[in-house]
């Protein structure tokens, strides 16, 4: 067993395994799940603690990992699971699926999905509810049904009710580590059942319901919209068939539009977009992490990040960073 790092750790009067010993781990999380196997990726020795708190509709646990991992797993039945990174990321792939949790958007995983893992350097909330809680409150709320209980994997923690619910699971966490909460921390729990739902259901429909009617304009005039949209999303993955949607245009067709007017893809333009962005954040004087800044706008692999941002504008992100400070 190791000890428990002395800061940042949330729950941490709630511990259920901190430990180098990576067959204790597969032993721990294989009670826990349907089918579990986890491999380390790279050469980081292996760490990793996990602290948490069971309600009988609600859990919440927190897991802080350092060493890159593949996970192959499957989830019980028994619970929704929904991934609230504080740093760092994990490419889930699932239900036929590519899905990237970050700190700017998360990931749910449904009932019985089988999934493969791949995660960076982690620290994470895991919040996990019982469908028997969700799926009714979805009816009751008039929003779509979905089949089989499969519910969107993705949803933005950027703003609104996705940012609404890690703020709430952020305070739950500091609440449930109050000296003056009972036992188990199950009553709190309970305490936050209710409004924790209300922000999930409403983080769902707001990715299920577009926010806003398919531009209909034709030519250039529909995409400037579209770009002002691109501008607002930068945070989101934005690939061409969400762009030809959005448009109600054929994917041939917006590739055409952004070769005529701008000589370039739609992937093109959107990674420039993107990397114009990060700029803008890097030289704002209030980051400190090229890291954040990357992934927040859905550069995974850093070092391509790196590679694209000099190609663009000659220098670093880091000389960038370290010119604005």
């Amino acid at each position: 067993m190791i000890d428990q790092p002395k800061s940042r750790s949330l729950l941490k009067r709630h511990p259920l395994l901190a430990t180098d010993d990576l067959d204790a781990v597969r032993e721990s999380t294989g009670r826990m799940l349907v089918r579990h196997q986890v491999e380390v990726r790279g050469r980081v020795p292996f760490r990793t603690l996990i602290n948490g708190v069971q309600g009988r509709d609600l859990s919440l646990a927190y897991v802080d990992c350092p060493t890159p991992l593949t996970i192959d797993c499957e989830q019980p039945c028994s619970q929704h699971t929904v991934y609230l990174h504080l740093s760092g990321h994990a490419s889930h792939h699932f239900n036929g699926r590519d899905h990237e949790a970050h700190r700017r958007q998360a990931v749910m995983v449904n009932p019985g999905d089988r999934e493969k893992l791949l995660t960076g350097p982690t620290r994470a909330l895991l919040l996990s509810l019982n469908p028997k809680m969700v799926l009714p409150a979805l009816k009751a709320r008039q929003l779509p049904q979905p089949e089989s209980g499969k519910l969107n994997g993705t949803f933005s923690l950027a703003n609104g009710p996705g940012k609404t619910l890690r703020n709430l699971c952020l305070q739950l966490a500091g609440e449930l580590d109050q000296p003056t909460v009972a036992s188990g921390g199950s009553a709190t729990l309970e305490l936050y059942r209710a409004r924790i739902l209300e922000a999930l259901l409403d983080a769902i429909s707001s990715q299920t319901v577009s926010p806003s009617p398919r531009i209909a304009l034709p030519g250039k005039a529909g995409l400037e919209e579209l770009e002002h949209w691109i501008l607002s999303n930068l945070d989101q993955t934005l690939g061409v068939d969400e762009l030809a949607a959005r448009m109600g245009m054929t994917v041939r067709t917006v590739q055409h539009l952004f070769r005529k007017h701008h000589g370039l893809t739609p992937k093109a333009f959107v990674r420039a977009r993107k990397l114009d962005e990060a700029r803008r954040q890097l030289q704002s004087g209030t980051c400190t992490s090229v890291g954040e800044v990357a992934l927040g706008l859905g550069f995974l692999h850093l070092g391509r990040f790196a590679i694209a941002y000099r190609e663009r504008f000659g220098e670093t992100p880091r000389e960038t960073l370290n010119h604005s400070s």
